[in-house]
């Protein structure tokens, strides 16, 4: 058998050496089929890392539960809130009746201090309805999130439904949770008798 010499060899003055143990070169389908495996093993790979991210995220906190607690905080703000206005409007009442029936430079000059200060409560009660509408993007943003882990987790079918561990500290009582000691409970805990 005669060997074909290039150009390059017969620069270089080096003949090819025959390779009699050489590997034969893989075919262009065998190629394709090694990279399409190796394709398929990264989905694979992906597929089961998303399957123990979602099971870790569904043994966390219930976002319903999440959820229910945001909404209780937009509704204690709204409370304080009103509380804080109805005693503010007290003071100013009391404020302007009691500057209107001073004599005195120095006293109704301290009687509209208490005006002044009054006015700086309203102002500050507008953080309530800013917080209350910064919550309800955040709920919006769980709501989203909860879609997409019952989607996935439709998409799994193999995850576990492990319930959140809603024994342990929960925080204050929302209105709809039961088995909770209310103050009467914990007053006659404390009494003395």
């Amino acid at each position: 058998m005669q060997q074909k010499v290039f150009r390059i060899e017969a620069m270089l003055g080096k003949p090819r050496s025959a390779r009699p143990n050489a590997p034969k070169l893989q075919s262009v389908n065998e190629l394709r089929a090694s990279a399409y495996a190796s394709e398929l093993a990264a989905i694979r790979d992906a597929i089961a890392q998303s399957e123990r991210e979602l099971m870790t995220l569904q043994r966390g906190t219930s976002l319903p539960r999440t959820q229910q607690e945001l909404g209780a905080a937009i509704v204690g703000m709204e409370n304080a809130t009103q509380k804080i206005l109805h005693a503010t409007e007290a003071i100013d009442e009391s404020a302007r009746a009691l500057q209107a029936s001073l004599q005195n430079d120095y006293n109704r000059g301290l009687a509209q201090e208490v005006l002044e200060q009054a006015v700086r409560i309203y102002e500050a009660c507008n953080f309530q309805d800013l917080a209350g509408q910064r919550i309800s993007k955040a709920i919006a943003a769980l709501q989203l999130v909860e879609r997409q882990m019952t989607r996935l987790s439709d998409i799994w079918g193999k995850v576990e439904h492990a319930p959140a561990p809603q024994d342990l500290l929960n925080g204050p009582k929302l209105d709809s949770d039961t088995g909770h000691a209310d103050q009467s409970d914990i007053d006659r805990m404390f009494a003395t008798g």
